[in-house]
């Protein structure tokens, strides 16, 4: 006899994942990372905010475990990978979900403003009209 495959109900999966990744997003993420990548996550929520930070670094917790994670069929297995594999991402590979930080752009324009120093003057890469 065929074994039939029940369509998975969208809404039920995110509920699901609202449930398993939900208190975690409350927790800043030290339930699932390492120490050293905690203290650097909380790091940056003091330095920007919470609300900005914390959600960033899941979805990039969750680009570098994306391999394993996709291989998961049942949800327990789902729930155990992501436990076992967000604890040994390196904070290196978190430090790419941070952009530069707005206060020190906020610093940049009030030091150009002082100075007289043109905003390009912080652009890596000058246009040409700019050389």
């Amino acid at each position: 006899m065929e074994e039939v495959v029940k369509p998975v109900d969208a809404e039920e999966q995110a509920a699901y994942f609202a449930v398993v990744v939900g208190a975690s997003i409350e927790r800043a993420l030290a339930d699932l990372l390492s120490l050293d990548a905690t203290l650097f996550v909380w790091d940056q929520c003091l330095m920007s905010s919470f609300a900005a930070t914390v959600p960033r670094v899941a979805a990039t917790v969750f680009w570098c475990i994306k391999d394993a994670l996709a291989a998961c069929v049942e949800r327990e297995e789902f729930v155990a990978v992501l436990y076992e594999q967000a604890k040994t991402i390196a904070v290196g590979r978190l430090q790419v979900s941070q952009p530069s930080s707005p206060k020190n752009h906020s610093e940049r324009e009030r030091v150009s403003r002082i100075s007289g120093a043109s905003r390009t003057s912080y652009r890596r890469n000058p246009t040409r009209e700019e050389k």
